[in-house]
């Protein structure tokens, strides 16, 4: 199975963005870390799949470069005409057609927030990669990141504060890169055992 790994940038209060598809921040540092990240590969004759609503293909105007794109759409008579752009109407569905595919490496579900929840709630992810933003959100966001369940996922390592400028709020911003796992059932058997 080819792992699916959930990755988003959040603020202290998990706003990710606002109805319009834009995002709460514009970190030229972190974009790098998203790019690279959803792009590379181990295998070099493979790539990797993004996978997103329609709210966030429409707010990027195109296709990611050197990734296969899957948007999930509502408007059924969609089609591409685009080479590495693929519309579902239905997110497991989707996710069944990438695992099938052999030329696919990692599946990055990339947002909006209803993909984000759907994949939480059905305990797809086998990773998360989460931009903590410390400080407050000074834009008007109205999207947030879904909380996440700390029985199921645990925060395997962490970055150092990294102090960037952002571009949106025109100051720097302090932000940490959390990677988190899934439990695997023994662990989470072992959690239960734990709780009284």
């Amino acid at each position: 199975m080819k792992p699916i790994i959930g990755i988003a940038c959040i603020s202290n209060n998990q706003t990710i963005g606002n109805k319009n598809g834009e995002l709460i921040y514009q970190m030229n540092y972190d974009m790098k870390h998203f790019q690279k990240t959803t792009i590379t590969t181990k295998d070099k004759n493979k790539k990797n799949a993004v996978l997103m609503g329609n709210s966030t293909y429409k707010s990027m105007g195109k296709p990611l470069k050197n990734r296969i794109n899957y948007v999930i759409t509502n408007n059924c008579v969609l089609k591409s005409d685009t080479e590495d752009l693929y519309y579902y109407n239905n997110v497991l569905t989707c996710l069944m057609e990438i695992q099938s595919n052999e030329t696919i490496e990692t599946i990055y579900i990339i947002g909006g927030a209803t993909i984000y929840q759907f994949c939480l709630e059905h305990h797809l992810y086998d990773e998360l990669i989460l931009s903590y933003v410390h400080s407050p959100v000074n834009s008007t966001g109205d999207v947030y990141f879904p909380n996440i369940d700390f029985y199921k996922y645990y925060i395997d390592k962490k970055s150092n504060f990294i102090n960037v400028f952002d571009k949106k709020s025109e100051k720097n911003q302090i932000y940490t890169i959390y990677y988190l796992k899934k439990y695997d059932h023994v662990c989470q058997d072992f959690i239960k055992t734990m709780t009284y």
